[in-house]
């Protein structure tokens, strides 16, 4: 059994405590449950005052499945393992991920392995997004927020095998955003 790592947040988004849902998904049978049920269960059992319901809902699942053993935190349902870091930059939302693209494209890898394709980028009001594809098949993707006059810079490494790959990744993300000037 592994301590969910945000039940704190949930309970202070949901008004319920985190042993009101492990009692209630339970009395489901929730050991039985796919993620998918379980999120679906958390859904319907949810306070209607619940802003951004199908987003708790994913996190109460994911919760419960660390509680019960079924994965660790970082693990996905598929077995995969997905590790994020993130810095806080001066300036907007295109002075961010300019940034990030000028630090990467000096860089002959990312987390440690070359890109296999030329990366692909998006923009919507709030967010500027960068995706690409390391050579031993990880995805590699870049989310920009905002925060205040600042921006925040997430990268996301996804599709690792093992816990192991998980921390000597977050430790690379981390180094590689501390060298972004």
């Amino acid at each position: 059994m592994t301590k969910a790592m945000n039940t704190d947040a949930i309970a202070k988004a949901t008004g319920l405590t985190w042993a009101q849902w492990v009692t209630h998904l339970n009395s489901l049978g929730g050991r039985e449950l796919n993620h998918s049920q379980l999120a679906t269960a958390a859904q319907e059992f949810m306070p209607p005052v619940t802003g951004n319901r199908e987003w708790w809902s994913q996190g109460v699942a994911v919760a419960y499945e660390q509680e019960i053993g079924r994965r660790v935190p970082g693990q996905r349902a598929d077995g995969t393992f997905e590790v994020s870091a993130s810095r806080t930059l001066p300036g907007s939302l295109d002075d961010a991920l300019a940034a990030w693209m000028r630090h990467v494209d000096e860089k002959a890898t990312v987390a440690g392995r070359g890109l296999t394709q030329t990366p692909t980028t998006s923009s919507t009001a709030k967010w500027r997004r960068w995706r690409g594809k390391l050579d031993d098949g990880r995805a590699i993707g870049v989310d920009v927020g905002s925060r205040g006059d600042n921006s925040v810079v997430t990268v996301t490494v996804s599709k690792m095998k093992s816990l192991e790959e998980l921390e000597s990744t977050r430790a690379s993300l981390k180094a590689l955003l501390a060298e972004i000037e």
